[in-house]
């Protein structure tokens, strides 16, 4: 009984970090995404820029 309690809660201690990794990673993705927005919306009208002239 006891080692089943344990297991038990040893797997909702993984479960929880799991789901906290999962959550931190959409958080990183989101943010990775937005840099790149920013990168290419700075970057484009300079290479246009560069290109016309």
């Amino acid at each position: 009984m006891c080692l089943r309690k344990q297991w038990c809660f040893h797997f909702r201690h993984s479960y929880f970090r799991l789901e906290h990794f999962r959550i931190e990673e959409t958080l990183l993705e989101k943010t990775l995404g937005l840099v790149l927005v920013v990168v290419v919306s700075a970057v484009v009208p300079i290479g246009v820029g560069w290109a016309i002239d």
